[in-house]
Order: structure tokens, then sequence, then C-alpha cells
């Protein structure tokens, strides 16, 4: 179905995504164990409480403690997850989705309206210019329903001796006729009063997610093989980026998830994914916005840069281009091997210099440039995890300190951009 004859209507649902900071997570309070035992000596759960446990588990498995991320890392982490999570929506410690499921919030807009929108939401900090767009009648395939601004007779909030109480979540009291597994689509609406709340303009759409025995709960958009939460398939999937350069960063970061086998991804599966940015859209006249949708956008999409493998001119060229790269980095760290000692390093006895031990990785930055992509095609480089696709068996010197596997990576590193015209870096990790 298409709704272009409304221009103020769209095809597509959009996902918006903002930076993550603590004070955005609730303060987890657990005042007895899940689990318990009866007079019998059988096992007991408190349902209430797992509950709680498993949303603390789904909200605490990628984000630590310290951790503060920018929206346009949290777009990365979701494409590494493979999915998008669902909750309830804290302000201030508090829940804004109403019952015992959590949610994925959406909202529908014509691609006109996408530009102020995410300009405007951007200053009031609840979204950001990052988003991912699907395919609205496919979403309510899978269950997302546009949501419910208000009651007919009113709000009230389940107490302690209503039925749908629940310690661990904001129900609505039974009198509101609104079923507990349906109160997620609720939205507290007060207009024309002193102090009105009208997000009606939003058309928000949410899908409910549901706990069972799986802590990590959401809308699983790229995993294939997880059991536990199976892959939702949709036909096209768009991101939404701020800058041009973000959208060249975005598809290096999918290249590690098409090359890799350590992902739960198929290349099918990532190239169904189009990038686009707000400042690409920004170009377009107010006039022809209004006249295209989402699905009409000239996008960048890593399929284009995957459709051309490399020739065997290339490979054997990218081999001696890697062959002298590494004899370069042997000839400098030969000259400078006698001399750590002046520049802060310990001679130990085993012929080793006192140092941090470090894994220290040369990373390609551009795995979609024509030499880079070789040194992938033919194996001599590999995703690895979120450090991205690194170069394989690099023969570094006998040793395990950091600042001298630094210095050897680093010349690699000169020889190899100067060689190939790519731009290449350094991930470390503290052994």
């Amino acid at each position: 179905m298409t709704v272009k004859f409304r221009l103020d209507l769209s095809d597509w649902v959009i996902h918006f995504v903002h930076d993550k900071t603590n004070d955005q997570r609730p303060k987890w309070i657990l005042d007895s164990c899940a689990y318990a035992f009866g007079e019998d000596g059988e096992e007991e759960v408190d349902e209430h409480l797992l509950a709680s446990e498993r949303e603390a588990e789904n909200m605490n498995f990628d984000f630590k403690e310290s951790d503060s991320l920018t929206a346009f890392e949290t777009l990365k982490l979701i494409l590494s997850m493979g999915y998008i999570r669902a909750g309830f929506s804290y302000r201030k410690e508090k829940k804004t989705i109403y019952g015992n499921r959590p949610a994925i919030c959406f909202t529908e807009m014509p691609l006109h309206a996408l530009i102020q929108y995410s300009k405007n939401r951007s200053y009031s900090g609840y979204t950001s210019s990052y988003a991912i767009a699907f395919p609205r009648d496919e979403l309510f395939k899978y269950g997302a329903r546009n949501v419910m601004y208000g009651l007919t007779n009113g709000h009230v909030e389940a107490s302690s001796t209503d039925p749908f109480f629940d310690k661990w979540h904001r129900n609505l009291a039974q009198c509101c006729g609104i079923a507990l597994h349906e109160q997620y689509r609720y939205v507290f609406t007060k207009i024309g009063d002193y102090k009105s709340i009208d997000w009606t303009h939003e058309r928000e759409w949410r899908l409910a997610c549901d706990y069972d025995c799986n802590p990590k709960v959401g809308l699983n958009f790229l995993l294939e093989e997880e059991e536990s939460n199976p892959i939702k398939i949709f036909s096209q999937i768009v991101v939404i980026v701020n800058t041009n350069k973000e959208v060249n960063e975005l598809i290096n970061h999918l290249a590690q998830y098409y090359h890799g086998d350590i992902f739960m991804y198929s290349p099918e599966i990532v190239e169904k994914i189009k990038i686009v940015s707000l400042e690409h859209l920004s170009s377009i006249s107010d006039d022809d916005l209004t006249k295209i949708s989402i699905e009409d956008i000239d996008y960048s999409d890593f399929k284009s840069y995957t459709k051309v493998k490399s020739t065997k001119k290339i490979q054997e060229k990218v081999k001696l281009f890697i062959k002298e790269a590494f004899e370069y980095a042997d000839i400098e760290h030969n000259k400078e091997w006698n001399n750590w000692s002046n520049k802060g390093l310990r001679l130990a006895s085993n012929d080793d210099y006192y140092d941090l031990c470090a894994f220290v990785h040369v990373v390609l930055d551009e795995p979609t440039k024509i030499y880079s992509n070789a040194l992938i095609d033919i194996g001599y480089a590999e995703p690895n995890g979120n450090w991205g696709i690194i170069l394989k068996e690099i023969k570094s010197p006998p040793t395990q300190s950091r600042t001298i596997k630094k210095f050897y990576c680093q010349n690699i590193i000169k020889k190899l951009s100067e060689l190939t015209g790519e731009n290449f870096s350094i991930h470390e990790q503290l052994d």
C-alpha cells in the first residue's frame, strides 16, 4: 500500500537514536533475590523481581557504568549488536512507557518533515540527527502498532490495591479499560489545559517485545542465527546520519560485518542497508522534497562497494606492497632496538625491555578501497570484533613491549599508506 497521495503521510517509520548517558538509566534497587525456596523445598520464582532483573540485564549488557556514547556511536553499536533494544523510555528515572512490556518507539513522517524535525528534536535533547527507518507495512506485520493518545475517561495509574498494580512497572488502573499487554501503546496526553502535554504530532508507533527467557530483548533486524530472538526480515533498511563524512565512515564500519564469519550476518542482509545524510537531504529543494519519498533518494549503500572483486593483478601488487612494508618496518626496528634504553625503557635479562604488554594491530580504515579490499580478498586481513578489519600475521619483533610493537606497526602503516594511498590506523589493547 502507498500513501503518496497524502503529502503529510509516509510509507516509512523512523527510529531516532540519541546520545547515551548514565542519567538516562534507572537506579536498580532489588530488595530480595528473584529466586527463593518454598516450604516444601521447591524453588519458587518471584516473577516481579525476575522481570526487574531481566530489564536491568537488557539495559546493561552493552553499556557500562562509565559509558557515555554519542548518537553516532550508539548507532554503530546498534549495527554491531544487530538489533534495536526495547525499553521503557526512562526520563528522570521514571518510566514513560506503561504496562509490563518494553517497547521500541518510531515516528511516521514524510521526507520533507524529517530535516526540520531532527533539528527541533535535537535541540530538546530527546533525539538527534541519527536514525534507522523501516517500511511501515513490514513493521506492522511484525507487531508494531500506532499509539493511543489519551483516554476517554481520564488517566488513572494503578495503586497497590488495583489488580493491575505491579511493583516494577508503571501500569494504568484496571478501570481505564486497557489490558496490561496493550498498555505499551498508551501516551499520556493533555491538550488545551495549562501546561499542555501534546505529542500527537509525533505520529508515534511502538513495537512491544517480551522478555521470556532472553535478556537481550528488541528488534533483531540483522542477526540470522539468533534462536531466542529470530530475525525480522525487511526488504530495505535506511540509516540516517548527519554528515556525508559519516556516511563513508559507516560504510567502512559495515565492511567488517560483510566480510567476517565471526558475525552472524550474511552479505545479503548487509547489502539491504542504505545510508543517507541530512547534509545530502538539505541540498534537495523544499519543493522536490515534498514530491519524493524515502525510497526515491539517491543513496550510498554498501552493495555498490562490493560488486567488484579485486583482480589478480591488484592482488599480486598488494602482496608486494605488504612485503615491502614489513621489510621497511624490520629495518626501522633494527635501527632502534639498541636505542630504546635512551628513550625510557629498561632492558630486561631476557633481552626484552620492561614495558606495558599489549596487543597492537594495524587496522584498515578504508576497507572498501581497492587495495584494502584486495587484502581482504587474499586473506591478508580479516574482521576482528569491534577492532575492525586488521592485518593478519604481522611478524612483529619478539617482544611484549607495547612501545616497540606500536613503533613497528607505525612503520608498516607509513610505508603501506605511501604505496597504496589508503588510510590505516593502530588499535592497541593492554594484555
